[in-house]
């Protein structure tokens, strides 16, 4: 809620993270020439294959004379087991800076790592095939987040991944790329510290797999968590060995979050934390944490409608801690005095009748009086379950939240001096942000579905389907806002599939009619009948799995599985059923399409009757097969055909996989249940060039195609690309010049490993780099836009210059 913050500068002055010791320096290695740890620890590395690169290495670095390369091989260093093997476990704090230049050319492959795989250990990893990195941490749940900052940019780049025992943070360059709040400890292994690979051997021979092929520099390992000035210091150059004193600061939180009414007239932003602690633990932990530069808090309520949006985030049975006390005594944890508050725990003991839920604040001396929120905030509301607050046994000094949205005192933790230690709830953190309207978040980034031209987002965030509905409305890619996935045909459906990658993702399809405490929307039901989140059209393509939907236990939230199949589920609290968690949800962003800026290519696909073959890629192959597109719709050599205005050529057989994976594929048009073959692509459009310069187009394909680009009347490239096959990446530099460029693309698939893409970069390119290029007609993330010639009169809808067309803005997730 919006607070009358009158403790705040009190709030400042004791301002303490939790795990704040100064971290201590296990291992050090600078790579200069050698694998040797010049902590002075002794943990000498044994180098596999890797070379010393003499001068490539961070700016930042001035002693730093050379860098270790991983690359052209399985190469890796690893400090023996004799040595190593269980000074890096590390279980209840531990911090790893990298310096990194090449990004690991696989899903999963770690870039430090003691193991960090099979229930064991820790690594600091690619985040499956995104360009983020994540801080694998095993025994703790929530091991992979996502982040949100793309590490791949074949520069070099500072990673840090810290781990305080209670905020689990990725910075990449000195920014917050994921933070989230993670308790317990990271289970023990027995294998080895690896640089650039894994050792699964759990100490047995050594079994390195998961090579990353990766250039590094100066890492280090801590034994304890590091504050923002210690990454900054570390990211500036400075020497790992002589960090400064830890300066307690707030972290930028970075988990899943949403916003929702503040019982103020606005919107505040709530998060729902999962790990089991103390309440005082929870209440230092939020204090720690920041979102737009606001501190966090443990939540308060100022009426029954915030009350409401506090019930809708809470996931699971148990009770949830919120951000009420009438303790008297200091905390432990950071010698707060909460009798500053006002608190009095008399207040629950005075012999008055128990305090009914919704009936207002007690009066002086009657039970709750006594309780207060830990921001200083007014107590405007309390809303206790019958026969509460009771203190029992005398040391009941919080407040929990339950299942039904009525409180309950409870023991707050050892750290109040209470005598009582409880970790078995979860929490509800609020950062004040006031907005007049519910604040929009930032897409990880998205990918273009080329043939409608939205764009897909995953989000790796345990969320119930409610939650994260309202997230994906409050999230925006490129100025476009979001919503849960809708399907509408099996091309989308696979698209949707190939976003999302195995398991059950949420999606935007619910047979719910309620209200949703979290952002007072109705629900497109009623129950048993479905709808999309949008309002569209629902049944015209559906892809149930065998005996679903079954609404077992009322599931009115949508799952697609890893099988590409639907599946009803629990939905949440705030949809009047059980509470059931996703590790992922798809979000989708429609852009409008209203300029000449977002035309389309016209494309075309055809397969001859009885599968009769072309004249293998050849050049008389190409030319038969746009003889063959060039034939009349109805001919009766067309065995099958189809059409699209589409955005981006972007096609695989999903039977056959292939394509540049940084990319979403579509299913071909005249996909079939089988490997596909023997058929042919036309696509005929015009581009517009913002900044004159030259351009590299590039091809990923099989077999072989043409491009012809035209400017001005003139052939500036025909490039015929025959007699090449398995799957290679075709470059061609053109020099344009600003305005609108003509192009014709024929493609020609004969046999095994179908799959197309086309993209450009500006500037010269010798090879494909995925930084570099984007999809022609990707124009949301940089690439060159597709012109629509307009009808006479729209001029004025191009506005060119101020669209920043060509945008070298590099995402790739």
């Amino acid at each position: 809620m919006s607070k009358t913050r009158t403790l705040m500068s009190l709030f400042a002055a004791v301002l303490l993270l939790v795990g704040t010791a100064q971290a201590g320096v296990v291992g050090y290695w600078n790579f200069d020439n050698n694998t040797n740890d010049t902590s002075g620890n002794g943990y000498n590395a044994t180098n596999v294959g890797g070379t010393y690169a003499a001068g490539d290495v961070p700016a930042a670095l001035a002693g730093s004379t050379h860098s270790i390369n991983f690359n052209g091989g399985n190469n890796y260093a690893y400090v023996p087991q004799t040595a190593g093997d269980t000074a890096f476990d590390l279980p209840n704090s531990v911090a790893v800076s990298v310096w990194m230049k090449d990004f690991p050319d696989g899903d999963w492959e770690p870039i430090v790592s003691k193991r960090g795989d099979g229930g064991q250990g820790w690594q600091v990893r690619r985040r499956s095939n995104t360009n983020t990195v994540t801080f694998t941490t095993r025994g703790m749940g929530n091991d992979d987040a996502q982040g949100f900052i793309n590490a791949n940019t074949n520069n070099w780049k500072h990673v840090v991944a810290t781990w305080d025992g209670n905020i689990r943070t990725v910075y990449v360059d000195g920014v917050v790329s994921r933070s989230d709040v993670i308790r317990g400890s990271i289970s023990n292994t027995n294998s080895v510290l690896t640089f650039g690979a894994r050792d699964d051997s759990n100490g047995g021979p050594l079994n390195i797999t998961a090579h990353a092929r990766i250039q590094i520099d100066d890492v280090a390992i801590y034994d304890a968590g590091l504050t923002p000035n210690q990454v900054a210091h570390l990211g500036s150059g400075g020497d790992p060995m002589s960090l400064p004193a830890p300066v307690a600061a707030p972290v930028t939180y970075t988990g899943p979050m949403v916003a929702a009414a503040n019982g103020q007239g606005g919107y505040n932003v709530y998060a729902y934390i999962d790990p089991s602690t103390t309440w005082d633990q929870h209440r230092v932990i939020a204090n720690g944490l920041e979102v737009n530069g606001v501190a966090g808090h443990l939540a308060t309520i100022a009426d029954a409608a915030e009350n409401a949006s506090v019930l809708g985030l809470r996931v699971g049975h148990g009770q949830t801690f919120i951000g009420a006390t009438d303790s008297t005594s200091s905390s432990t944890l950071d010698g707060f005095d909460f009798s500053s508050l006002g608190t009095a725990e008399n207040g629950n003991t005075s012999g008055q009748p128990p305090a009914q839920p919704n009936a207002g604040i007690p009066t002086p001396g009657q039970r709750g009086s006594g309780f207060q929120w830990v921001d200083g905030s007014p107590n405007t509301y309390q809303n206790w379950a019958g026969g509460e607050p009771n203190n029992a046994s005398n040391h009941e000094h919080i407040a929990v939240f339950g299942s039904t949205g009525t409180w309950n005192d409870h023991n707050g933790g050892v750290s109040m001096q209470d005598g009582q230690s409880d970790y078995n709830d979860h929490a509800i953190y609020e950062f004040d942000i006031n907005s007049p309207t519910p604040v929009v978040f930032t897409s990880h980034g998205a990918q273009i579905d080329p043939v409608t031209g939205h764009y897909i987002e995953r989000n790796l965030e345990d969320v119930t389907w409610d939650m994260a509905r309202v997230i994906a409305s409050q999230t925006a890619f490129s100025g476009i806002a979001g919503h849960l996935a809708t399907i509408s045909d099996e091309g989308e459906n696979e698209i949707m599939h190939l976003a999302g990658g195995s398991g059950d993702k949420w999606i935007g399809l619910t047979d719910s009619g309620a209200v949703s405490m979290l952002d007072g929307a109705t629900m497109p039901g009623p129950e048993g009948t479905f709808g999309w989140v949008t309002g569209e059209p629902f049944g015209a393509y559906t892809r149930w799995a065998a005996g679903e939907p079954n609404d077992s236990g009322g599931e009115d939230g949508i799952v697609m599985n890893g099988s590409r199949e639907w599946n009803d589920d629990d939905a949440g609290a705030t949809l009047g059923d059980a509470n059931d968690t996703k590790d992922s949800y798809l979000i989708e962003y429609e852009p409008l399409r209203k300029t000449a800026l977002d035309g389309t290519l016209s494309y075309l696909e055809r397969r001859r009757v009885g599968g009769m073959p072309f004249s293998g890629p050849t050049p008389a192959g190409l030319a038969e097969a746009k003889a063959f597109l060039a034939l009349p719709s109805g001919d009766p050599s067309i065995a099958a055909e189809g059409s699209a205005n589409i955005f981006a050529i972007s096609f695989q057989d999903p039977q056959q996989g292939g394509g540049n994976s940084g990319w979403l594929r579509r299913p071909f048009l005249t996909d079939t249940s089988s490997p596909d073959d023997n058929f042919a692509v036309q696509a005929i459009g015009q581009l517009w060039i913002d900044t004159a310069d030259l351009y590299t187009f590039a091809v990923y394909h099989d077999d072989n195609f043409q491009l012809k680009l035209t400017q001005n009347g003139v052939t500036v490239m025909d490039h015929i690309n025959a007699g090449c096959c398995g799957n290679p990446t075709t470059l061609t530099a053109v020099n344009l010049a600003q305005g609108v460029v003509d192009l014709e693309f024929y493609w020609l698939e004969v046999g095994g490993g179908a799959v197309v893409q086309l993209f450009a970069a500006q500037g010269n390119y010798g090879s494909f780099d995925t930084n570099a290029f984007d999809l022609v007609g990707d124009r949301y993330n940089g690439g060159i836009a597709l012109f629509l010639s307009p009808e006479p009169g729209t001029m004025a809808l191009l506005a060119f210059g101020g669209l920043g067309l060509w945008r070298r803005r590099r995402r790739r997730a």
